[in-house]
């Protein structure tokens, strides 16, 4: 028994040793995997403090905003040959334009047939005609461009200029050629929408930009992800959406009130993206997802949730809602007719809606393939 005993202690003191050599081995693979980690995490983390946000109660789907299934019916043209076409730019003999992902601007025949017309070299988001007779692009990757007829792209605001842009992103062009356009956000987020979201600090800006003298000024600055720019009929005021927060602001440019700025449409429906008039004094709102009640109530109320989604990998973010939904504005802001699929099977992610000879051409964010929706027949 005496013998077991000394035995036993040798035997108790070595496995100690080695336990407490494998711990610290362990500690020290532990912390080397969380630096590691950590570091891939953390490295591309904007490098700002997000503000306090409670987002307003979500408007009830009832009235002008029941739910429908009028977007079921859409014809998507050129399917299967695009990759995020997100605005649209009709031309003659019904050939429509759209910038993609990878940089393009193409255009598309009536029967779907997809040619380039011109490479920017970033990411067209924003496309209208200009005073001559060429395109008019808000590219986020390289700033406000001009496409000729031939494809020739000419820079006209580039984004490191005196007025640096972070992203431009949309636009619309005046009768006397003003361009008034949107820089999404700041350098502080760069070209991500989501970190923007998370953040939830106003550093969009909306500018104009003179065709003919390439004077350039900032109008606006304060804005949630400047997204949609619309022009009023007289052009006596110009509209612009503020993705992050649910609301378009206007800013008056004639009459008793120029300089002002008010909201003109607030706590709607989803994330408001692109806007156009439709001729009659009414906008059609491109929703890029609708509001969600996990993103109202739980992740934006909650300062340490959304800096925890901030640094965490790409591929962990929320996604948007797969609903289509598009709606339409009267000339005081009041929500008058809405368009929907539940489904989202056909369209999703909307970014932007042009009204053309009784169509809508609807662009996505991530789609392959233009919406062609017609009001009087549904479809084509």
């Amino acid at each position: 028994m005496k013998f077991f005993g000394k035995g036993k202690k040798r035997t108790i003191k070595g496995f100690g040793l080695v336990r407490l050599v494998f711990r610290i081995l362990l500690y020290m693979v532990i912390t080397v995997f969380i630096f590691s980690v950590g570091s891939v995490l953390f490295l591309h983390a904007p490098n700002i403090e997000p503000a306090p946000y409670a987002p307003p109660i979500a408007p009830k789907m009832e009235g002008a905003l029941r739910e429908n299934s009028a977007l079921r019916s859409v014809k998507l043209l050129a399917e299967g040959k695009l990759n995020g076409p997100e605005d649209i730019a009709v031309g003659n003999n019904g050939n429509v334009f759209t910038g993609l992902e990878d940089g393009r601007i193409v255009k598309i025949s009536p029967d779907g047939e997809v040619v380039t017309f011109a490479e920017t070299g970033g990411r067209p988001l924003g496309l209208q005609w200009g005073p001559r007779g060429d395109l008019i692009v808000a590219d986020g990757g390289r700033g406000l461009l001009s496409v000729n007829l031939e494809g020739e792209v000419t820079v006209l605001v580039p984004r490191a200029e005196t007025v640096p842009l972070e992203m431009a992103d949309d636009l619309d062009v005046s009768s006397s050629g003003l361009i008034y356009f949107s820089d999404a956000t700041g350098s502080e987020v760069g070209m991500d929408y989501y970190q923007d979201l998370m953040i939830h600090r106003p550093l969009g800006r909306l500018l104009r930009f003179d065709y003919y003298t390439d004077d350039l000024e900032v109008l606006l600055t304060g804005l949630y992800f400047a997204n949609g720019v619309a022009l009023s009929p007289d052009e006596d005021f110009v509209l612009v959406s503020e993705t992050s927060e649910y609301r378009i602001t206007r800013l008056w440019l004639k009459g008793p009130r120029v300089g002002d700025r008010d909201v003109f449409a607030d706590n709607l429906p989803g994330f408001p993206d692109g806007i156009s008039g439709d001729g009659d004094g009414n906008y059609w709102v491109a929703m890029v997802s609708p509001r969600m009640w996990f993103v109202d109530n739980i992740v934006l109320p909650n300062l340490w949730l959304r800096k925890l989604l901030m640094h965490l990998p790409t591929w962990t973010r929320l996604k948007g809602a797969s609903y289509a939904l598009i709606i339409q504005l009267n000339s005081e802001g009041e929500i008058v007719e809405s368009l929907h699929d539940p489904s989202g099977k056909s369209l999703s992610g909307i970014t932007n809606v042009v009204e053309r000879d009784g169509k809508l051409y609807i662009g996505t964010l991530e789609g392959d393939a233009i919406g062609v929706y017609d009001r009087e027949s549904g479809g084509f």
